[in-house]
């Protein structure tokens, strides 16, 4: 099986393999080498803003039949913006997960507004002909005409920019040019933008589509249960119409159906059991009929031709495999009757998974139907499992007092009453900063998904071009009409999700921007993203062909710190971890050796120090014997044949792989300067490294004891660059990385740097690591502290911030080799760092 990820069952899941550590600095190997990918095929992935003043109902409505236009729409997002396109800031984390392949605009037009309110829009237009005609001349019929005319009803001023452009190239990942993150613009019943692929450019025709009839509902019901469904626009459906043998079915939605039509639009399902012994219950004892209401709408053939259902075509929803499919994972419902509530709950429904969007009506009598079906919902929808589910409430809009007012009313229903029992969900308000937003499902294709496969690989680079997959069953009606993703993840190396770093991901050119990117997901490829696409084409000479690139984490760090005016450059200390990892091979490797409770680290540690009690001191470095090493071990006298075993293991295990070299001390017969020499330094003479002189080896060379000259013992010495690594405290830093290794799957890191700017103090940052996409950067101390004085501590946390910021770091790790840090740096550092990322402490690295 492959590691990292396997299909089970026709869905795809994570399962954990070994780590594959990353490449170290800036050193690259070309040697062939082969490569386990996975490659998943899926639809472009849009993410809509749209303006949440005004009559934002309509706006959303018009954007639902869109994206029931749109293939793939039904796993798209949504965001309310306000002022100058300004996202929410409670979005964010949201969106990272979300990782948008494109990011467009909703405009306003007369069509929509025509579509929305025809009366209000025959009015303006009445009004608009009459003032046009008097100033004029011309007759009513011909400036009716005019302002009716198809392309000005659709005229719209798209926006290509927003006010939070820096933050998206810094923090996100979407196929944006360096001129607009904002790529085209939804309208209404029009065609989806560039990019993104028509439903009516398809070859597929499907025998019927399914509406309901939401007339008898609330506006807010109704744009709930649509949020589910989809709706067709005119255009849409006139174009279906013309497929022979077509037909629209219809179903009406009474009030009577609220609360099931409010458990489909929220599940997608209505639990028919619970709702056959309800009707029961009522018939025996409220003296009601006993039938139970046939909710046509809930029959699973009808459901799978609604609108958006339908833009599924040869897709399916998968879940990630994680401990939380066993455990559960909170429920949460969004409170609030606004387009920030309506689309935050509308895109993590369709990124993180169960999401309820709980519409608060001006209405009482709306709100006590809407809160009862909730309650009556969650009362009945996990008896009988082994699952316990929190609820959150939350809200962008509303204060945490009326999100307590709202919980109260809900637990007042007759059924909330019913969720003080043990077996029962709890209700907890809480702020959005506090929901889950870490992405569990993926619409893809059915079955191209997870699909293993080897590539050749000459360093980081693939050497042939990527054989793109193909969706299973949607086909365009020309070669350009139709385009798709092709999710390509490299077990063991998983890039961060950050627009700057798509430059980095491939080998080919005459490539659109982004035509290549970091997804949360691997990279993700555009099936069409060359510059020049040509009419009349073969399907497959539209397709990219391009060569993947996995980068190493220096070059990675090095574009992130670029964007800047930030250069990175070894440091000393990163010379000599680079070198260690490189004679250990690998960091689990050389963190097994330097833990401080192994025999190894006793063995390494007593290498470097200035003592004499074990082994010859000889120009400031210590040579030990391997009786010496027995004696480090100190095992006691029962075992000594084992501690002698495991000296000689050692020994042989450093001198294979050069981290220890054997020789002999030996005393000039000129100068009289003793010294070690290597074994490949001999022959049958050597040569002094003071006086140059070569002498033969000879009792005259032999080492001077207390009772004279001895025959010169096998010595073994550390090589000289660990030996400065170990005396410059990596231990620290390396102990730390290993740790935060431990529980990835993709875990890339490199050695201390310098970062650097023009006119400006150089910084050495200790800890790099990208831990499963996430950046992640820190300081390794030795010691308790950050910096000597409160001064210099507060000076380098804010550098430290500065940096972390650049760098869009995820996490910053702080790690000592003592038992705590102190709390003055605790203090500082939480208040600087720990105000805009997660800070994580760890110590006892000795």
């Amino acid at each position: 099986m492959p590691q990292g990820r396997e299909i089970v069952g026709g869905s795809w899941r994570y399962r954990r393999g070994r780590r594959r550590e990353g490449l170290v600095g800036e050193q690259r190997s070309e040697a062939l080498s082969y490569r386990s990918l996975t490659s998943s095929v899926r639809p472009r992935r849009a993410l809509t803003v749209l303006g949440s003043e005004g009559d934002w109902r309509a706006r959303v409505w018009r954007m639902l039949e869109c994206y029931s236009r749109t293939w793939g729409g039904d796993g798209n997002g949504l965001v309310g913006y306000t002022g100058e396109v300004e996202v929410p800031g409670a979005f964010w984390p949201l969106l990272r997960a979300f990782d948008a392949d494109q990011w467009v605009a909703f405009a306003d037009t007369r069509l929509g507004f025509r579509m929305s309110d025809p009366d209000a829009y025959e009015a303006q237009l009445r009004d608009a002909v009459r003032r046009w005609s008097e100033t004029n001349g011309t007759p009513e019929s011909e400036a009716r005409e005019l302002f009716e005319d198809e392309d000005r009803l659709s005229d719209a001023f798209v926006p290509i920019e927003t006010a939070d452009d820096a933050y998206i190239r810094r923090w996100l990942a979407p196929a944006a040019s360096q001129f607009a993150i904002l790529e085209g613009g939804y309208t209404a019943d029009r065609m989806p933008p560039h990019g993104l692929v028509d439903m009516c450019e398809l070859t597929h025709a499907p025998a019927y589509t399914a509406e309901l009839d939401l007339s008898a509902l609330p506006v807010s019901v109704q744009l709930l249960v649509l949020s589910r469904t989809g709706s067709l626009a005119p255009s849409h459906a006139a174009h279906l119409e013309r497929q022979p043998g077509f037909e629209r079915r219809t179903i009406a939605v009474s009030p009577e159906e609220l609360d099931y039509v409010l458990e489909f639009a929220w599940t997608g399902q209505v639990d028919t059991l619970s709702v056959r012994a309800l009707a029961e219950l009522r018939g025996r004892f409220g003296g009601e009929p006993a039938d139970a209401p046939r909710l046509g709408f809930a029959d699973a053939d009808f459901a799978a031709h609604f609108p958006l259902a339908q833009t599924l075509l040869g897709c399916s929803w998968h879940r990630k495999f994680d401990r939380t499919l066993y455990l559960g994972s909170p429920l949460v419902v969004v409170c609030g009757d606004s387009a920030a509530d309506f689309t935050y709950a509308y895109t993590r429904r369709r990124a993180v998974g169960p999401t309820f969007w709980l519409p608060v009506d001006d209405d009482a009598e709306v709100n006590r139907a809407v809160f009862g079906a909730l309650a009556r919902h969650l009362a009945t929808s996990r008896r009988g499992s082994g699952l316990e589910r929190e609820v959150l409430l939350t809200s962008l809009t509303m204060s945490v007092e009326k999100l307590e007012t709202i919980r109260a009313e809900v637990l007042g229903t007759v059924w909330g009453r019913a969720l003080g029992n043990r077996s029962s969900p709890t209700l907890r308000v809480c702020a959005p900063a506090d929901v889950p937003t870490e992405r569990k499902w993926l619409l893809a294709d059915s079955t191209h998904i997870g699909v293993e496969h080897y590539e050749p690989f000459a360093g980081d680079t693939m050497v042939r071009a990527l054989d793109l997959l193909k969706p299973s069953e949607a086909r365009g009606v020309s070669a350009t009409a139709f385009s798709w993703q092709v999710d390509v993840a490299a077990p063991g190396h998983q890039v961060p999700a950050r627009w700057a770093l798509h430059e980095l991901l491939s080998a080919g050119d005459m490539l659109m921007p982004g035509a290549v990117r970091a997804g949360v997901e691997g990279l993700s490829v555009n099936s069409h993203g060359k510059i020049l696409q040509i009419d009349g084409v073969v399907p497959h000479q539209a397709l990219v062909r391009t060569r993947l690139r996995l980068p190493g984490p220096f070059e990675i760090f090095s574009k992130l710190a670029d964007q800047s005016g930030a250069q990175l450059r070894d440091s000393d200390k990163g010379r000599y971890t680079r070198r260690m990892l490189e004679l250990w091979g690998g960091l689990s490797a050389l963190a097994e050796d330097l833990r401080s409770d192994g025999p190894v680290r006793k063995i390494l540690k007593e290498w470097i120090s200035a003592n004499g009690v074990h082994g010859r001191i000889q120009h400031g470095r210590k040579f030990l014997r391997l009786g010496d090493l027995v004696r480090i071990l100190d095992y006691g006298k029962p075992e000594l044949a084992r501690a002698r075993d495991e000296a000689r293991e050692l020994l042989d295990r450093f001198l294979t792989a050069s981290i220890a070299f054997r020789g002999v001390v030996l005393r000039c017969g000129l100068c009289a300067d003793t010294s070690f020499y290597r074994l490949e330094d001999l022959d049958p003479a050597y040569q002094c490294p003071r006086c140059r002189r070569r002498s033969a080896i000879t009792h005259g060379s032999w080492p001077m004891g207390e009772s004279g000259p001895f025959e010169p013992d096998w010595y073994y010495v550390l090589d000289e660059v660990a030996y400065l690594g170990l005396r410059n405290d990596i231990h620290v830093p390396i102990l730390a990385l290993a740790q935060m290794a431990k529980a990835s799957t993709s875990f890339l890191h490199m050695p201390e740097v310098i970062v650097a700017r023009d006119g400006e103090t150089d910084l050495e940052v200790d800890l790099w690591a990208i831990v499963d996409g996430r950046i992640v950067i820190g300081e390794a101390k030795k010691g308790d502290v950050l910096a000597g004085t409160q001064d210099e501590e507060t000076g380098r946390c804010a550098a430290l911030l500065r940096l972390a910021r650049e760098l869009s770091a995820d996490e910053f790790v702080m790690a000592s080799g003592a038992s705590r840090w102190r709390e003055r740096t605790r203090r500082n550092v939480e208040s600087t760092l720990g105000q805009e990322m997660t800070v994580t402490w760890k110590a006892g690295f000795r």
